[in-house]
C-alpha cells in the first residue's frame, strides 16, 4: 500500500506562473511541516517569488499530499489541520474520504471527520484471506472446523459489506 500522507515529508515544488511561461522552472521544494497554516506558506511562497510584484504561484508538484488536497494554483487549508492529527490516523481518514467518497470540506473540525473515520474503520488487509480471518475471529468457529474454513470466500462474502480503499475497509453502518 502506498503512503498518501505524511506530515514530516509533505512538500510542495512552488513556482510561479510568469517564470514557466518565459522558460524557467525556477522555485524551490518547501516542506509544509515548517509553516504553520496556509497564509505562513505563502507568506514563504511570496518571499521566495520577491522578485515579481504580484507573483502567480504555480504548485509545479508535490509529494505526501493526499488526492484533491493539491491543485497546481491551489492548495487547501485542510492539509494543515491533518498535520495536527497522528499519522496513522491522518491515513485512515485519507482512506476513508476516498472509499466512502466523502469530501473533507464538508466539515469544519477536522476532528470529527477522525473521530468519524475511525469508529467505521475495521481494518488494513492484504487480502480477502485475511479479512476472513479477522471476521471468522468474532465468530464462535470450534477449533475442529476452522481448518475447512474458506477464509477468503468468507472475506469476499464479507466485502460486500463494506466501503475500501487500497486495502482499508470502513463498515459505515458502524
Amino acid at each position: 500500500m502506498k503512503e498518501i500522507f505524511n506530515t514530516k515529508s509533505a512538500a510542495v515544488y512552488v513556482g510561479t506562473y510568469k517564470k514557466y511561461n518565459e522558460g524557467s522552472l525556477f522555485g524551490k521544494w518547501m516542506q509544509l511541516a515548517d509553516y504553520a497554516d496556509k497564509a505562513e506558506f505563502y507568506k514563504a511562497c511570496r518571499q521566495l517569488h520577491k522578485d515579481e510584484d504580484d507573483p502567480e504561484f504555480m504548485f509545479q508538484d508535490w509529494e505526501y499530499i493526499p488526492e484533491g488536497m493539491c491543485e497546481e494554483s491551489w492548495i487547501s487549508e485542510k492539509v494543515w489541520q491533518l498535520m495536527g492529527v497522528d499519522d496513522d490516523d491522518a491515513v485512515i481518514v485519507m482512506h476513508y474520504c476516498s472509499a466512502c467518497s466523502i469530501n473533507m470540506d464538508d466539515y469544519e473540525d477536522i476532528t470529527d471527520l477522525v473521530d468519524e473515520a475511525k469508529k467505521k474503520f475495521i481494518g488494513c488487509f492484504d487480502s480477502l484471506a485475511e479479512l476472513g480471518e479477522a471476521e471468522a475471529e468474532c465468530m464462535d468457529i470450534p477449533d475442529f472446523y476452522q481448518r475447512y474454513f474458506d477464509y477468503e470466500a468468507f472475506g469476499r462474502d464479507c466485502a460486500f459489506d463494506y466501503y475500501e480503499d487500497d486495502g482499508y475497509y470502513f463498515d459505515t453502518n458502524r
